[in-house]
């Protein structure tokens, strides 16, 4: 196991430290079962945002400027080795099932239902929340959305609301 403190690790408050901890699992794992799976845990000790394609998750130790004290100067990181190298995650297949439904929900939505259109609307189901339709297909069918009803030409010296 790897684990590595947070950039904000004791610097905000002592008496609490924030790290990374990264596992080699013991057989491959889609993205989007273990953020269904992260889901299930406690937010304070996983982020299901890590298991995001195009989530940035910044591993670079922190630069403290003239007058700022890194509270961890001598290790920020380390390896710790265990009797086994991989470790098993027992994770079932709720969310690759729920992409798939999704998935096929959305090939049935009639566009033109005001329920279902609009900027606004659209916007509203951004997201991994319950109901929510991800990121890339929201955001893609809002701008569609946008664009239909204000046009394509001069976008950029309209604004956007």
């Amino acid at each position: 196991m790897f684990w590595q403190l947070s950039g904000s690790a004791g610097v905000f408050d002592d008496g609490h430290v924030s790290a990374h901890l990264y596992y080699w699992l013991d057989k491959p794992i889609a993205n989007d079962v273990l953020k269904q799976w992260a889901k299930g845990c406690d937010r304070r000790l996983v982020d299901p945002a890590v298991f995001n394609a195009v989530q940035p998750h910044y591993t670079a130790a922190p630069l403290f400027g003239e007058g700022c004290v890194d509270p961890f100067p001598d290790s920020r990181s380390g390896l710790i080795k265990k009797a086994n190298a991989a470790v098993c995650l027992e994770v079932r297949q709720l969310a690759a099932e729920s992409k798939q439904a999704r998935a096929a929900s959305h090939n049935t939505l009639d566009l033109n239902d005001d329920r279902v259109g609009g900027f606004s609307n659209i916007l509203a189901t951004l997201g991994d929340h319950d109901g929510g339709s991800g990121f890339n297909e929201p955001l893609l069918r809002a701008v569609a959305s946008y664009v239909s009803k204000v046009g394509g030409k001069k976008l950029s010296s309209r604004k956007i609301g």
